[in-house]
């Protein structure tokens, strides 16, 4: 009896060794495969694309005073620190004095506007040989550029340009002028010379700003 129950014994521990070599055996052979990794879909969607404002344009001239002329019926703007001076070379005889730093070798810086009354297209245009016709705002200018005057009115120096237009028998003249002081044109050396004006002072766009706001009235 005794040998029966240790033969059983020995028979269960080879049949459990068995068992879990076979187990192990196959778990070898045939690993628990990952889970494959999860790939999201593609968009098919267009990304927006940033929406871009456009540039905020100022207006240069948009403090300027504006000059308004019922009579003749035209209008421009200048700048607000300039100040008005009424000639009297012809029927309508306006100067626009423009700031600047004063105290330097720059004593004159304007436009004028002049209007000659009952005219008529050669007394207007042929006294002068003009560069060119230019078109402002649908108004024909015969027209001269920036031209140097020398030595002028003693001891001054003038950068200069014309614009001349006709309306209703009218001839209209605008004149932009730049005065400085000229020390070739002084003979007394003791003269004491100014010191030259900054650069912005000498800055002529301004002119072109007024022109192009020049226009004739409905």
């Amino acid at each position: 009896m005794r040998k029966t129950g240790f033969a059983n014994i020995i028979l269960v521990i080879i049949v459990v060794i068995i068992v879990g070599l076979v187990g192990y055996f196959a778990f070898i052979r045939n690993p628990e495969a990952p889970s494959p990794t999860q790939i999201p879909p593609l968009s098919t969607e267009q990304p927006e694309e940033p929406t871009t404002q456009p540039p905020v344009t100022q207006d240069e001239n948009a403090n300027w005073k504006i000059y308004r002329n019922e009579k003749y019926g035209f209008e421009f703007k200048y700048p607000k620190d300039s100040r008005l001076q009424e000639g009297t070379r012809f029927a309508f005889d306006l100067s626009v004095n423009l700031p600047f730093t004063p105290g330097t070798k720059l004593t004159d810086k304007r436009m004028s506007i002049f209007i000659k009354e009952n005219s008529n297209p050669e007394d207007c245009f042929g006294l002068i040989k003009w560069h060119g016709i230019m078109e402002i705002n649908g108004i024909e200018f015969h027209y001269i550029p920036g031209y140097k005057w020398e030595h002028a009115m003693g001891g001054k120096s003038f950068f200069a340009s014309d614009y001349f237009t006709m309306k209703n028998n009218n001839c209209i003249g605008l004149e932009f002028r730049l005065g400085l002081t000229d020390p070739a044109g002084f003979v007394d050396p003791s003269f004491s010379i100014p010191p030259d004006p900054p650069e912005k002072d000498l800055d002529t766009e301004v002119f072109d700003e007024i022109l192009s706001t020049f226009k004739f009235l409905e």
